[in-house]
């Protein structure tokens, strides 16, 4: 039998360039761990902290002006407060005193149909607009700034406007008047409007333009022409002037129209004139988002201006309608700034929201805050927009809609 060689084998020399917990591990001595543990973890760590000192004044500000504040509302909705003495519990006597007081159940009614209101008016209005101009062809730029002019201008500025517009002598009604009782004018505006849009168009399609005989930019340019003319040929005394004297009371009458007062259909007004212009842009851009392809094969069908909107750009902004109809409905509900500043201009009942309850009733004039029954009222508003918030998640017809584009 051969001996075994006694002959050492070669040592291998460990490479410099090994971790030594590698070198431990093959050791067989005890692994302190994966390799760059502890640099990892020191990393992740600092990484962390990085973002909650990024993260800390807004916890800061949600924790101090919505949790505490929403826990200090539902305390005080339960107690007798008046800001002199210190708050005596009284559970649910708030609540039943208020959903017994007729002004409360008035400014309940108020908020849900001006929130229905204005939701449906400016959801409709601000998708006609951007159909509207969601066109190229000449001087649209200028029509998209007009158009979205009014939601930048200040709230405060645009109701004492339209509290000048609205006077029982005010502009509209010497407006109306001033219509009514002059047929003439209208004939001549009109006559003169459509000619203006006829010549108008005819000078795009000469230019290159796709023009139609009925683009909306053409009729609002050439309706700002007729009435241009219609001005001067007015001044120049060439036709009859017998005006009807109008003296609608908007703000002083407690009358209502469609179960709404006519002092709140004059404060829709004014928010449609402001808040439509953002639900046109939120609407533009959706329809920008839709292929060409769409409408090209719309039209290699024959399909007419309404097939084309009831099958291709409604289904297509569902996810946008979503957004605005919902916005628009918690936002609503929220009416506050116009109805005070109208003031004594209006009756209370006629304009009260429920937002001016709460305000009302913390800072009644001439009488103790009573901070119970605003807390409780502003529970109630609380639970209407959870309620609104809630539907949104159960019926999920945003997610619904992107999965049916």
């Amino acid at each position: 039998m051969t001996p075994k060689s006694t002959t050492p084998l070669p040592e291998v020399r460990q490479s410099s360039t090994l971790s030594p917990d590698l070198v431990a591990a093959s050791d067989g001595s005890s692994a302190r761990g994966p390799p760059f543990s502890g640099a990892l973890m020191s990393r992740s760590f600092k990484n962390t902290a990085a973002s909650l000192a990024f993260l800390a004044p807004f916890i800061l500000a949600v924790s101090v002006f919505f949790v505490y504040a929403m826990a200090r509302t539902v305390w005080f909705s339960l107690t007798q407060y008046d800001l002199n003495t210190p708050p005596r519990f009284v559970g649910w006597e708030n609540y039943l005193l208020i959903l017994g007081d007729r002004l409360f159940l008035t400014a309940i009614k108020n908020t849900l149909l001006y929130s229905v209101t204005i939701t449906v008016l400016q959801t409709l209005l601000g998708l006609l607009l951007a159909v509207a101009i969601d066109r190229k062809v000449r001087g649209i730029s200028l029509f998209r700034t007009a158009f979205y002019f009014p939601s930048i201008l200040s709230s405060a500025a645009v109701t004492l406007i339209f509290l000048w517009i609205f006077l029982k002598d005010g502009i509209l009604n010497a407006f109306l008047g001033w219509t009514m009782g002059v047929g003439p004018r209208f004939a001549l505006f009109i006559a003169a409007m459509l000619g203006g849009n006829v010549l108008l168009s005819w000078w795009d399609r000469r230019k290159g333009y796709p023009a139609g005989w009925m683009e909306p930019q053409n009729l609002i340019l050439a309706a700002v022409l007729a009435g241009v003319m219609l001005l001067s040929v007015d001044g120049a005394g060439w036709l009859p002037n017998e005006p009807v004297h109008v003296a609608v009371p908007w703000l002083s009458s407690t009358q209502k129209v469609a179960g709404m007062a006519i002092p709140l259909w004059a404060i829709t007004l004014q928010n449609l004139y402001t808040t439509a212009p953002t639900m046109m842009l939120l609407f533009l851009a959706g329809l920008q988002n839709i292929p060409a392809e769409h409408y090209e094969v719309a039209e290699i069908e024959g399909g007419r201006f309404w097939q084309i909107f009831a099958w291709i750009i409604i289904p297509s902004l569902r996810p946008i309608i979503f957004l605005v109809t919902t916005t628009s409905l918690i936002g609503t509900l929220q009416l506050f700034d116009q109805v005070a500043l109208y003031g004594d201009a209006v009756p209370k009942e006629s304009r009260i929201t429920l937002a001016y309850y709460i305000y009302d009733a913390a800072f009644p004039s001439g009488s103790s805050p009573q901070v119970g029954r605003a807390s409780a009222a502003a529970m109630i508003l609380t639970a209407l927009t959870m309620i609104i918030i809630a539907a949104q998640r159960l019926l999920n017809i945003s997610d619904s809609a992107r999965e049916g584009q």
